[in-house]
């Protein structure tokens, strides 16, 4: 039963009946929990020095009750709890039967015989060093009725057990409670040094930096939030920095817990255990990716109050909860189950050019990210309460589910102010909403969406749609996944049929072989299933997320080593970006507009024919978004080009290799030239 007082102190019963006579009559102003069987407290997890009360039923000595109870209490003495247990009452008598049968005062006597528990004998004995169990183990024989030699068998038994489970624990990474910075933390300060630390160690976009940013300090607050964005690191290919990103993240977020492969029942098991770490699931594309049941613990985490896996524990079945509820990184290759990637905030990272350079991550120089951790730890504890009941505004452009998720993110923006809020919202959108790709929609939204366009192309058919004409259109479509449907075919128009069947769209016949689709019915059924998207631009925000306002936040990342070594105390591998500039910065294309008050230099009076340079994360948005009306070559095509002039010999087979890219992609380069 709930209890809003200050008091720690827990009250155990069996059932729920009992567990509601106690917080009524008992006068206990503590927290009363009800089990659905006694087996059920030896799972329970309390703090070191916990007091827990518990009530006894009327089990006969030697029962199978009364074995349980012992084992519970066992298990909350080797946590350090303060154990207390009532007298046990007459047989098949509890709590109900005293107030019942002989009123409320008798109840509170029988509450008030709670005596400190003991351990029981063979853990009591396992726990001494050998001088003392030595003292002891002729009396202890003698008083279990058992001769010497199999107690020792028995002891040593449980000894092992216990060395066992202390070194299974140690080989997890500790999620030990990091201390507080000793100073009140500045939060703009805090997060612009978390996104400068990040992006020194991966090439990574300015909003996907912010996100990440973000990502960390929620991983302190997480307790404030009610739903949770999983952070998805996701690449094509492998060395595009996933990994680092993981190890970086080890070193920054709360209780950290990395794995590279674990079982369902460890996941939910570590949860509980761990005190609900921030869990970073590394190659989750080569042992979870296709797991149904470990998906299904994912998507149950996104939502607290539905973050609860039911379990059958112990050797009488007892139905155990076990919470879901912790903040999850996901690494890997490709693609994640659609519905777990709706329920996260996916990281694209891509392979660096040869022309950029990022820090080494060296063990000797983690002692700066170990005091960003311990200032993401004072502002979380000075701030939590004001995030529990933040309600901020979260942009339209982002669909439900991401607005839930990014909510706590906005908040957390908001209560730091500065530039921070109008930066969470371009990540926001750029990362949720406005780079919205239907190649990450369900196969269903991936269909409705080129029925939709297919329609819109061929208008002048009319409103009875051939479905030998519809399939034929869809499978026409460049890069779309109908040409190779299923094992390698085409889709056909039984497969489609299978597919709009399930949303109540059939053909209808004429004749006894062509099938047709009604237009209004599937405009009707597209609209409600799959609306179009809307293009929205928030002020100051382009619909791609970019700040329209602030042209001195640039895009552009580079590395200076001086301040980055002096920083993290890292290693730096670094080659100058321009020569001639003292900042190291490479130049931008716009030779007009220059703003040096913030030190990033946007003229460049070198490059007087408007040569596009593209971004050093390789990424060039006005490329993407159409905004740049010239065929400018980018800036892989100018690598491939400056390779082959370097070196004449070499193939396109070898420079596609050096560069990591197709050879198709390569010849057509070569081709333009």
């Amino acid at each position: 039963m709930p209890y809003e007082g200050d008091s720690t102190d827990v009250v155990f019963c069996e059932g729920v009946e009992d567990a509601l006579t106690v917080y009524r009559y008992g006068a206990l102003r503590c927290r009363v929990l009800g089990l659905p069987g006694i087996g059920g407290l030896r799972h329970q997890k309390f703090p070191e020095g916990t007091k827990v009360i518990v009530v006894a039923d009327g089990d006969a000595p030697g029962s199978k009750g009364a074995k349980l109870l012992q084992d519970g209490l066992d298990a909350l003495l080797l946590q350090k709890c303060d154990v207390w247990v009532t007298k046990t009452p007459p047989e098949g008598c509890d709590a109900n039967f005293f107030l019942v049968s002989h009123g409320v005062d008798a109840l509170k006597a029988f509450l008030a015989s709670a005596e400190p528990a003991t351990c029981s004998e063979i853990l009591r004995l396992a726990s001494l060093d050998l001088l003392a169990y030595g003292k002891e183990r002729l009396q202890a024989a003698k008083n279990l009725g058992i001769t010497v030699g199999i107690l020792d068998q028995i002891v040593e038994r449980e000894r092992r057990k216990r060395a066992s489970k202390a070194k299974a624990d140690e080989d997890w990474i500790s999620v030990d409670d990091t201390r507080f910075w000793q100073d009140e933390v500045d939060g703009v300060e805090l997060l612009d040094d978390l996104v400068r630390t990040i992006r020194s160690f991966v090439i990574m976009t300015k909003q996907a930096a912010w996100a990440v940013a973000l990502w960390v300090l929620f991983s302190w607050c997480f307790e404030a939030a009610h739903c949770a964005l999983k952070l998805w690191i996701k690449s094509p290919e492998k060395r595009s920095g996933k990994t680092r990103l993981v190890e970086v993240l080890s070193y920054l977020v709360y209780r950290a817990l990395t794995a590279s492969g674990m079982t369902v029942s460890a996941f939910y098991r570590l949860v509980e255990m761990k005190g609900h770490p921030t869990v970073l699931m590394d190659e989750f594309d080569t042992w979870a990716s296709e797991s149904l049941e470990f998906r299904g613990i994912l998507n149950a985490g996104f939502d607290k109050k539905n973050a609860v896996r039911w379990v059958c524990v112990g050797d009488d079945h007892t139905p155990t909860p076990f919470s879901l509820w912790c903040p999850q990184v996901i690494a890997g290759i490709g693609n994640i189950a659609d519905t777990v990637a709706d329920r996260c905030l996916k990281i694209e990272l891509k392979r660096k050019l040869r022309s950029e350079t990022v820090i080494k991550l060296r063990r000797r120089g983690t002692g700066a990210l170990d005091d960003l951790a311990r200032k993401c730890a004072r502002w979380a504890n000075d701030n939590i309460k004001d995030l529990m009941t933040a309600e901020p505004e979260v942009p339209d452009s982002i669909n439900d589910r991401a607005a839930d998720g990014w909510e706590i993110l906005l908040a957390i923006a908001e209560q730091i102010g500065g530039p921070w809020p109008q930066r969470a919202r371009q990540a926001a959108i750029k990362l949720s909403g406005g780079e919205y790709s239907i190649d990450d929609e369900s196969i269903s939204a991936q269909l409705f969406h080129d029925i939709r366009a297919v329609l819109k192309e061929h208008s002048s058919v009319g409103d009875k749609i051939p479905s030998s004409s519809l399939v034929g259109w869809l499978v026409a479509l460049e890069d779309r996944p109908w040409v190779e449907f299923k094992r390698g075919q085409p889709m056909t128009q039984h497969q489609l049929a299978r597919q709009l069947r399930k949303f109540e769209i059939r053909p209808h016949s004429a004749g006894e072989k062509a099938r047709w689709y009604s237009r209004p019915e599937l405009i009707s059924v597209l609209d409600r299933w799959h609306p179009e998207q809307p293009k929205t631009a928030t002020s100051g925000v382009a619909p791609n997320g970019h700040d329209t306002s602030s042209p001195g936040d640039s895009d552009f990342q580079t590395v200076q080593p001086s301040e980055a070594a002096e920083i993290l105390g890292c290693e730096a591998n670094f080659k100058p970006s321009g020569e001639g500039q003292p900042d190291g910065l490479k130049k931008l294309q716009n030779p007009s507009e220059t703003a040096p008050s913030d030190g990033w230099t946007v003229s460049n009076p070198e490059n007087p024919r408007g040569v596009h340079e593209s971004p050093a994360n390789g990424l060039d948005d006005n490329r993407e978004n159409g905004a740049s009306p010239d065929p400018q070559p980018t800036s892989v095509a100018d690598e491939a080009r400056t390779l082959k002039e370097q070196n004449p010999s070499w193939s396109i087979k070898r420079i596609a290799a050096e560069l990591g890219q197709p050879e198709r992609r390569i010849e057509r380069y070569f081709e333009n030239i």
